[in-house]
């Protein structure tokens, strides 16, 4: 092999090696921008304009039973919903049925029932709920994260109890489509866990708000 030959060859194997270099350089901020927004605060205060009226929702499935829970309106007020008496063959995913949560609303739940469980009744009247202003800080921060949740198998379980809670945020848009995104979720054998950790940061708030849908001490 001549010189010229050599020298392009030697070219074109560190041509390859540059351009694929390249490429894996760029995976991590394409991954970045899949979970996480950007926006100017300017942006974010707009958008906060355009809030939907229900913003996030705790669901709780107990074995084959259909959901129930607790959702907060975007004054920040917390009401309960229950779709074990409208369709009690059924279970659903929030995604689904968003529209129909106030639809199930209800002032009451009694979570679930057994021969070694007692109950905290869950009533309306002793929710907690948020201020106009955490809304709106909790919604904006809701904003910058993009994707759900993604579901991981434990392969084992900690208990013979069933029940599997569900968290999710909900984003409104100019055109009033609304786009419902599952933030965090978690059972006895498994679990969705989302790649942003302030998903998982707004979760430990709102477990502290919200009641506790299970419901249940040992005797």
């Amino acid at each position: 092999m001549n010189v010229k030959k050599l020298f392009a060859c030697l070219l074109l194997s560190f041509a390859a090696v540059t351009l694929f270099g390249c490429g894996m350089a760029e995976e991590v901020p394409q991954e970045t921008a899949a979970t996480t927004a950007r926006y100017s605060e300017e942006e974010l205060d707009k958008m906060a304009e355009n809030m939907p009226e229900i913003v996030f929702v705790m669901s709780y499935q107990a074995d084959d039973e259909n959901i129930f829970g607790c959702y907060v309106m975007n004054t920040g007020i917390i009401k309960l919903f229950d779709f074990r008496e409208i369709a009690p063959d059924e279970v659903y995913d929030v995604r689904d049925v968003y529209d129909r949560l106030e639809e199930a609303g209800c002032e009451r739940l009694e979570p679930r029932s057994g021969m070694h469980y007692e109950f905290l009744l869950i009533t309306e009247n002793n929710l907690n709920h948020l201020s106009q202003e955490e809304m709106t800080e909790y919604y904006k921060r809701l904003l910058l994260i993009n994707g759900n949740a993604e579901y991981i198998e434990w392969g084992y379980t900690l208990d013979s109890y069933g029940g599997y809670y569900k968290f999710y945020g909900i984003k409104g848009h100019d055109n009033q489509v609304k786009e419902c995104i599952l933030l965090l979720g978690y059972g006895t054998d498994s679990e969705y866990k989302h790649s942003n950790p302030d998903a998982r940061d707004m979760y430990a708030d709102f477990i502290r708000i919200f009641p506790k849908l299970d419901g249940i001490t040992l005797e």
